[in-house]
C-alpha cells in the first residue's frame, strides 16, 4: 500500500535484514509452480493478495560486520559500501538463500567455504566480501523477479524498493 507505483502492475522489494519480493494481485495465485518456487500468497490491503517470496537480505552483511567489530574493526556500513565499490565486480557469488547462511557461527567463514566448494575465488578482504554479498543479493532479486513475471504472465518495467536496506 505504501509503494510508490502509479500502475496496477508493479513489483516491489522490501529490503532490510530479510527481503520480500513480489507483486499485488486481485486474487491468490494457486498453481503447482507457485508452490514449487516457494512463493506465498498473503492478504493485502483492499482485499488484494501479495504474491511474494522471502529472500535472505542484508543479514549476511550485518553478521559479517558484527564479527569484524567484535574482532576490533569498527567499520561502518558507509565504509563497507565504499570498499565494496572499489573491489572487483562479480569476482565471487554466493546463493544467499542457501541454508548455511541462516545462522552460522561465522558468516564470513561460510562465505569462504561456499566459494571454495564452488571453485570461485575466496574474498580476500572486507570490501570483496561486502561486494560478494551485495552482488549475490542483487542477482537473487533479479532471478526471483523473473520468476514472479513468469508466474503472473506480467512484465514489470521496474522494481519499487522500500525498507531499511
Amino acid at each position: 500500500a505504501a509503494g510508490p507505483s502509479d500502475s496496477a502492475s508493479f513489483a516491489y522489494l522490501i529490503c532490510g535484514t530479510w527481503s520480500l519480493l513480489g507483486t499485488e494481485l486481485p486474487d491468490a495465485l494457486l498453481t503447482p509452480e507457485v508452490r514449487e518456487l516457494e512463493f506465498s500468497n498473503e492478504g493485502g490491503v483492499g482485499h488484494t493478495f501479495q504474491l511474494l517470496k522471502n529472500i535472505m537480505g542484508l543479514w549476511i552483511l550485518q553478521e559479517c560486520r558484527r564479527k569484524w567489530i567484535k574482532t576490533g574493526s569498527d567499520i561502518s556500513f558507509a565504509e563497507l559500501t565504499k570498499e565494496a565499490g572499489n573491489a572487483e565486480a562479480f569476482r565471487s557469488l554466493i546463493n544467499p538463500d542457501d541454508l548455511r547462511f541462516m545462522n552460522p557461527k561465522d558468516m564470513e567463514l561460510e562465505i569462504h567455504r561456499f566459494c571454495q566448494e564452488t571453485d570461485q575465488p575466496v574474498p580476500r578482504d572486507k570490501g570483496e566480501t561486502a561486494r560478494c554479498i551485495l552482488e549475490s543479493l542483487a542477482l537473487r532479486y533479479h532471478i526471483v523477479l523473473e520468476q514472479c513475471e513468469r508466474l503472473t504472465g506480467r512484465h514489470f518495467s521496474g522494481l519499487h524498493m522500500v525498507g531499511g536496506g
